[in-house]
């Protein structure tokens, strides 16, 4: 059990199975691994499933840096560094790609979910920004990217769902994107 606990293994209360513990890792390591994956993904012979497994894992190594938590958690009226934002942006890009991999696989189902999640992240990254009193070097540039991404997610979902035959949520989300659009014109 000794050794177990040493290699970061713990055992589960609730399940009574091993699993890895869920700790940060160091930015080191993190740096390194997101370079990693990302080699991967720009390298022309990467198959889908390969891709979309390295996806997979590198939304959820997003997911738990520090930065990205304490952007989940502040409040929208809080203000981030540009850096934050951008990181921000990048995760929603990657769970876009995630669900456009997924739906080349046949994964239709949960490729809607990815296409939930992400066009959820650029709303509220897109919100967070819009509060900015003082609007920092390079803000627009990750704001009018944002938008636009947004604006895709939100097409791509609507095909996703119309081909699932769900045609009353592809409407909403018609509506929806002409929100946005109508927003983007204001800002």
């Amino acid at each position: 059990m000794d050794a177990d606990i040493a290699d970061g293994v713990q055992r589960s209360s609730r399940a009574g199975r091993w699993h890895a513990d869920r700790q940060l890792v160091p930015d080191e390591a993190t740096g390194a691994s997101i370079a990693l994956y990302r080699s991967i993904l720009s390298n022309a012979a990467t198959d889908k499933f390969t891709r979309l497994s390295i996806l997979a894992k590198l939304a959820s190594l997003l997911d738990l840096l520090p930065a990205i938590r304490a952007f989940d958690l502040k409040k929208s009226n809080s203000t981030c560094g540009v850096s934050t934002y951008d990181l921000a942006l990048d995760r929603a890009g990657v769970y876009r790609d995630l669900a456009a991999t997924q739906r080349m696989v046949g994964d239709i189902h949960s490729s809607a979910h990815m296409y939930d999640r992400a066009a959820a992240l650029l709303e509220a990254l897109v919100r967070k920004m819009s509060v900015e009193r003082e609007v920092p070097d390079g803000i627009e540039d990750i704001r009018t990217c944002a938008n636009d991404t947004l604006l895709h997610v939100l097409d791509e979902w609507i095909d996703v769902e119309r081909s699932l035959g769900r045609n009353g949520k592809s409407d909403k989300l018609r509506q929806r994107a002409e929100k946005w659009k109508t927003k983007r014109g204001e800002q």
